[in-house]
């Protein structure tokens, strides 16, 4: 399965603020050199167990 969303930073509630499309704790942003904004294709095999993220240009591979 895959699926492309805006990264945005995450929280563990919302308490009121808009809802996150894709969560990201900023720690793991920085270490990767994300920004908020930015469009992550992500890939499910429900087989292997496995969660892929990818930054994608534009929404385009």
């Amino acid at each position: 399965m895959k699926c492309k969303r805006k990264l945005r930073v995450g929280t563990a509630t919302s308490r009121g603020r808009e809802p996150i499309i894709f969560g990201m704790p900023l720690k793991l942003m920085d270490y990767l050199g994300w920004v908020g904004g930015e469009i992550v294709e992500v890939t499910a095999d429900a087989d292997a167990g496995t969660l892929t993220l990818k930054v994608v240009q534009d929404g385009k591979n």
